[in-house]
């Protein structure tokens, strides 16, 4: 495989993306980036380091999206780090950085910016299910949740490391963890190293219980049924908290409504959520063309 930094487009394509090769724009424009996450950071860093005047306009009071719930998780400390590093950029390059604003399009005409890059992030997926016993909530409200109880059920339809991590922190309080995935295995999508990593960590924990090769069917009032990918009947697992890690849904709705009227560039989750290392990379080589 390809050598690939999560936070450094850079590393492994040195010849294209490398010292040297970031040109100053021919032309000084004034760039709006709306959301503070992972790609809309190192958008603003690169559109700043070429000269161009950035404003970043974030809606919550702090920077960083879902990297902030993500990196208290259980053994992703590191991903601190990675977040410090896009918020320490921003800063140097001379970002103006707007907490706490909720942009819509009438402030966008009124600012009338010439440039605009949304990273507006993604919002959960989740299952309609009014009446049910239990909680159904999305990765992100459960990376925050800061307390657990009763029986926890994850559907993992990531493959990734974060439900794995989430199961970890649960299961300190919680009676029984279950991971649920359609996948053949635990953590699927994990590299290798990673992944003798996530097994090790889960495996300290006598009361998580993982679930390969099935998938929800069916949402009942007490309890969640499960089924094996390839068929055959149902089973019920008792459930008091539901998490859903799976696909989240672009947050287009600005992108779409400005998009006719202005130089506009849809990056990061906003566009399609997928992991973090893809964001950023998106991110990167937008705002280099600008």
């Amino acid at each position: 495989k390809p050598l690939m930094c999560i936070h450094n487009p850079a590393a492994g394509n040195e010849e294209k993306l490398g010292i040297g090769t970031l040109e100053k724009a021919a032309q000084i424009k004034r760039v709006m980036v709306i959301g503070g996450g992972p790609a809309g950071l190192e958008a603003a860093r690169i559109a700043a380091e070429r000269g161009h005047k950035v404003d970043l306009y974030e809606k919550e009071s702090y920077l960083g999206g879902q990297l902030v719930a993500a990196a208290k998780l259980p053994g992703r400390g590191d991903l601190q780090k990675t977040l410090d590093y896009l918020i320490k950029q921003v800063t140097l390059h001379g970002v103006d950085v707007h907490l706490n604003h909720l942009i819509d399009k009438p402030f966008i005409d009124e600012v009338k910016p010439d440039v605009v890059l949304i990273s507006a992030g993604s919002e959960p997926n989740l299952p309609e299910k009014a009446d049910s016993r239990y909680q159904i909530i999305s990765f992100e409200d459960a990376a925050n949740k800061q307390e657990w109880n009763g029986n926890v059920v994850i559907f993992d339809d990531d493959g990734d490391i974060p439900p794995y991590a989430l199961a970890e922190r649960a299961a300190k309080e919680a009676d029984q963890v279950t991971i649920v995935t359609k996948k053949t295995h635990m953590a699927k999508d994990v590299n290798y190293v990673s992944w003798i990593g996530v097994n090790r960590r889960i495996r300290k924990f006598n009361n998580i219980t993982f679930i390969p090769g099935h998938k929800i069917s069916k949402l009942d009032e007490e309890n969640i049924v499960i089924e094996d990918v390839f068929g055959g009947s149902g089973k019920e697992l008792p459930c008091d908290h539901l998490v859903m890690v799976n696909k989240n849904k672009p947050r287009e709705e600005l992108y779409k409504k400005i998009s006719e009227n202005y130089e506009c560039y849809n990056v990061g989750d906003s566009y399609a959520p997928r992991k973090l290392l893809a964001s950023i990379y998106e991110a990167h080589l937008t705002a280099r063309k600008i």
